[in-house]
Formats: structure tokens, sequence, C-alpha cells
């Protein structure tokens, strides 16, 4: 945003160079540069709009930079008695949450003047053109304090005044000629006949003021900033009226930036005032914050006194309260943002006011004190890294395929319910073909095997990702193996029989209806495998979002046995469907001596398992008749728990 120079030094008296002003504000304000002429530029932040967008704010900063005082624009620090409620002008505000304050000020225009030149030349250098002194009145307001004014030609209103939202297809012609259709929830300024300014950004050209224009309503009001980015964004205009009040102006502005046109009316047209009408239920509150030593310094390390503070924060504008309740720390006191910093209301916020004054380069260089934990990864990442590791190792080779699919559904999918292998669908797919999102992952790495089968004699392939449901979204593994001359099924389930090992969790393979499901002890189904739809190629996909709470928590290490161990394979009927992990906890409760592993090495039906007991002991060679007793000790509690057979 550019800035006068001159303007900024009739405002802070004894004011340095151009050169040391923007090398003050460099350092302790904003970025700013400098122009040709009298301009310096100022990248103002959005949260300083509200206090900065004007002169006046400079000004303020400029003060408190160079620790000089600050001589307001005339017309601000004396007021004006305002005569009201002589009905020159009506206004009816129709939503007052978007417009919390409205000032409309009826004027005579007496003897018609011309522009001052310095006024001129501030507008010119702030990249303004001047038009009229009416309209350069206005705009050099603006530029003064923040607060966008508009002037209507008080002749050319018909009934009052009216804030409302605009109708839809309403069409205005702005002050430049050009046409607009507007949409509901646009704010206008407008009278019984119609639209004549759309609010917050530009003037319409039906009450525009002239030559012959005798009598002016000056608007000063206050619009809620999210309705004026609304409709800048939705009209593709911005002004520099919408630029300030789409970053939230203090209502209490609007009184400041008024009586400082009307001071400059008064001046340059010999304006007089007739008539003021306010609209303004809700005053804008100051916010009081806490504020001390022991909180400044637990932020910044640096040791400043209450006096210190008090003192910068009071050359910014701030008011440090003389009540002190009793609850308060000794030297912690309450500071009331002034009415223009809407950006300032936790302590934290006064701390950067004040180091910021005080210099960043004054802050010590001090290490931070921060605890030390050692990094976690999730467990999905976790898991994803072996599953790699471990197929990587069989020879297995990783793909990646599309989250979509040509399909709408799969038959295959294992561990879902019927409404949940429905596919979804896209609205607004890439691409024709890929309209659904993947079901599973076995139909894309079927569609690798068969890219592969062209050039190669076998392919063994895995890929990790997310299929999607309507009711959920999960992590699954795929493998697939196609080979000419081998059995692939053997080769997928060795490798699924090697992953169970590597990730260290239990379950079995059981067959059903043509394919071997992957299911835990308690029959809860994680996958399947199966032999593929062509010759020579066969499929698994596992659930790992199942799996993941499987896995063992931490890895035991043991020192290597002395002496050697007893296997005992034992085949058992039961007489109804069993649980293998009720046998394989029946087994455990019999609390057989030293035996050390038991593994279901085979699996019929709910009614045929066959268990490998491992026996060992860490302090001799084991006798045959030491296992045969443990044996048939678990024998008798398995027949007497489940009521089974030994085959």
């Amino acid at each position: 945003m550019r800035f006068s120079y001159s303007l900024i030094k009739q405002l802070v008296p004894g004011l340095p160079s151009k050169k040391k002003l923007i090398e003050g504000l460099n350092l302790k304000s904003f970025e700013t540069e400098d122009l040709a002429g009298d301009a310096f530029d100022v990248s103002l932040l959005p949260n300083r709009y509200p206090d900065c967008a004007s002169h006046w704010g400079i000004a303020r900063e400029a003060a408190a930079i160079f620790k000089l005082k600050i001589k307001s624009p005339a017309g601000l620090s004396r007021g004006i008695n305002w005569p009201e409620g002589r009905g020159e002008i009506k206004v009816r505000v129709e939503n007052l949450k978007s417009t919390p304050r409205y000032l409309a000020a009826v004027l005579d225009m007496g003897i018609p003047g011309r522009t001052p030149d310095g006024l001129k030349k501030t507008l010119v250098t702030c990249g303004l053109r001047p038009i009229n002194p009416v309209v350069d009145v206005m705009n050099y307001a603006m530029l003064e304090t923040g607060q966008p004014l508009h002037a209507f030609d008080a002749q050319k209103i018909k009934g009052g005044i009216i804030v409302r939202e605009a109708k839809p297809g309403e069409e205005i012609v702005t002050l430049d000629g050009k046409k607009f259709s507007l949409t509901k929830g646009i704010l206008v300024i407008a009278d019984e006949e119609g639209s004549l300014a759309i609010a917050g950004l530009k003037g319409g050209k039906r009450a525009e003021v002239t030559k012959e224009t005798k009598k002016i309503v000056v608007e000063a009001a206050n619009f809620e900033a999210g309705s004026i980015y609304a409709a800048s964004r939705a009209l593709d205009l911005v002004t520099d009226a919408s630029a300030r009040f789409s970053r939230s102006l203090s209502s209490e502005l609007a009184e400041y930036g008024l009586n400082r046109a009307l001071f400059l009316l008064k001046d340059v047209a010999k304006a007089r005032l007739l008539d003021v009408y306010e609209v303004y239920p809700k005053k804008q509150s100051r916010e009081v914050i806490q504020f001390g030593p022991a909180g400044f310094s637990s932020l910044t390390g640096l040791k400043l006194d209450s006096k210190t503070l008090k003192s910068h924060l009071e050359s910014l504008g701030f008011r440090i309260l003389d009540q002190k309740p009793k609850k308060l720390p000794a030297d912690d006191f309450l500071v009331e943002a002034p009415f223009w910093r809407l950006d300032v209301t936790m302590p934290e916020d006064l701390v950067e006011e004040v180091v910021r004054l005080y210099g960043y380069d004054r802050v010590p260089l001090t290490a931070p004190v921060v605890s030390l934990k050692p990094a976690e990864g999730s467990d999905s990442v976790k898991i994803k890294e072996r599953v790699r590791l471990i197929l990587k190792e069989a020879g297995f080779s990783e793909v990646y395929n599309y989250s979509f699919s040509d399909e709408p559904e799969s038959k295959r999918v294992i561990g879902y319910s019927a409404k949940e292998k429905r596919s979804l669908e896209i609205e607004n797919p890439i691409v024709a073909d890929k309209k659904y999102l993947r079901p599973e992952l076995a139909t894309g790495l079927t569609k690798n095997l068969a890219e592969n089968a062209k050039y190669f004699e076998s392919a063994d392939v895995f890929e990790i990702g997310r299929v999607f449901s309507e009711a959920r979204e999960t992590l699954h593994l795929g493998l697939a193996s196609w080979s000419k001359a081998n059995d692939p099924l053997l080769r997928v389930k060795g490798a699924v029989e090697h992953l169970m090992g590597g990730l260290a969790f239990d379950a079995f393979l059981r067959p059903e209806g043509g394919r071997l499901l992957i299911e835990t002890g308690d029959h809860r189904v994680l996958g399947y495998l199966s032999s593929g739809k062509r010759k020579g190629e066969a499929v698994a996909e596992l659930n790992l979002d199942e799996i993941i709470p499987l896995m063992s928590a931490e890895n035991r290490y043991e020192p290597l046995p002395k002496y050697p161990s007893v296997v005992r394979d034992i085949s058992l009927v039961f007489p109804g469907e069993t649980r293998v992990a009720d046998a394989l906890e029946t087994i455990s409760e019999t609390n057989a001596k030293d035996l050390s592993d038991i593994e279901l090495i085979d699996y019929f039906d709910p009614r045929h398992f066959t268990f490998r007991l491992v026996f060992q002991s860490p302090e001799k060679t084991l006798e045959a008749d030491e296992v045969s007793r443990e044996v048939e000790k678990i024998t008798r509690g398995l027949k007497g728990k489940l009521r089974a057979e030994v085959r």
C-alpha cells in the first residue's frame, strides 16, 4: 500500500528522513520499500489492515518507533457536535449483523470550491486520481483515517436510505459506467426506487455527485468482513474500500472518518452540516488483558520491568488501567487495547508488540530446553515395511495399481457383507473406464500377471493398498503368481505361510468352496487363496487392518537352546464344530511340563485338527517316556473338556 512521507511527517512532527523512516518500519513494523518522490510502499499483514491501512495508523507506528508524539488529523481530537433527528435523512438497516454501524450525514454544499493542491498531491502520490472536491475529500479522509467513505447526491435519494441484500437479478451501473448483475447475499445501499451503491465496494451512477449537486449525504459505515469479501469475489471487483472492509475494520473508526470528512468539506467546499442519522445498536467492546514482567520473560527471556513494558505499550496507544484486582501478582497490570487493534486479544499479542519495539536483535540467543522422545511410527507404516521386506525376500516384486476400477463390484472380497461388496461410483471420474473405487486388489494383480505373461515364463507380484466399500476403507495386501511350469497356488500358499511366520501372527488355512480361507483361531476370516480365472494363475488377498492387532507387540531374544527338542503330532476328532482357539487354550491349561510350542499343522474341517507339540527342556535332554506322559496328560485334558478323540 502506498503512503505519502509528507503527510506522515505532518502527523509526526520531528520525524527523521524518509530513508530513516523506512529503515525503522522495516526493523520494527512492516516490510517497506522506497518509491520515487514522496511515496513509499508498505506490505501490510492482513491482521494489521484495520489499524495501519491509513496514514494515521502508520504515523502511530512511526511515533512509537522514534519515541515522538503524534498529532492527530484536524477534526478528530476536538470532535464535531452533530445535529441529530432533524428529519433530513432516514436510514433503515435490514441486516444488523452485516452492517454493525451506519452513519449518514447531510450537508448543504454552499459555495463550490476547488480541491487544494496539497490534497491533490497526496492523492496522486497514493495512486488515486483527483475528480472533484467532494470525491477528493472522501478519498483523502480514507487515506488519512482508514475509514472508507462515500457521498450521494441527497436530491437523488427517494424516501431515505435502505441497507439491504440485493434482489436476485437486480442490476446496478457503477460510477465508472460498468453494469453489474447482483445476486442474493450481496449488500446494497438503496432507496425506494432501487440500488444506489454496492455496499463496501463501489458507488452507483444514479446518485452520483456532480457540479450541480447542492446537497450531499456522506456515508460512513461499518460492514461485516465476510459479506464484503464474498461480494468482492462474486463480482470480481476489488477496490480500496473492499480491501479495507474485507479485513474487519473497527466500528468505532466510522465516527473518526466522518468527523474528518466533515471538517475537510467545511474547509474546502464551505459545506454546512444539517443532520446526522446513526444506526449503532451494539457498541464495540474493548479487550482487557492481564500482563506483567513474569509472563513476558517466560516467553522471551528478556528481563524488563513493569515501567518499561507500560511505556512501550502506551506509545502504541494501549491504555494501562488504574484498577488492580487483588488476585493479580504484584507486578502484573491490566491493559486495555485501543479500538483500532482488533488483532490484540491475549497476553502473547502484547509480548509481540513490546518485543518488536524493544528490538528483536536484543532478544538473547538461548537454546530451548525440550524433552526428547523416540520417534514413533504408525502400525500401518510398520506392517507395510515388514511385509515388503518379507515378500521381497520370497522373490515377489511390488507393483502399484490405480485405486480406480472399471468393475462395479467384486464377488471375491472376503470379510464383507453383501452390501459392502458394492463398489463406490465416483461422481467425477478422471476417465470413463475408471469410475469405481476398487473393492479389492486381486483384479489389478491378475491384470499385471496377464501383461507379464507376454514376456516372461513366470511372475510373482504383490501390492499393498487401500480398498473401498460403502461402509469402510481398509488396508489390504494382495499376492499373485503365474507360471507355465510350476503350480502357482503352492507358490502363493508358501509365501502366505512365510508371511505369517515373519509377522508373528497365528492363523491357519481352511478349504472352502474351491479356495483356502485364512482364519484366526476363533474363525475370523483374514483373507483367502485361490486359483485365478486363467490357467497357471493364483491369487491371495489379506486384510492388513485385521492382522495388525494380532502381531506380536515386541520381539524377545533368548539364547539358543543347549538340548534338543522332541516333536509329537496328535490328530483329534471333536464331536461338534470346535474353535481352534478353544483347543489351544485347553492344551495350555494342562500345564504340560517342558511344552515349548504348539502349532496347528493340519485342518480338515471344524471337527478334525492335527497339532504339533514341541517339548524342550533348558536343563537336560528329554526321555521318550517323559514326553509320552505329558502327551497323555494333554490328551486327557482334551477328552475331558472338549470330548475329543485321538485318531
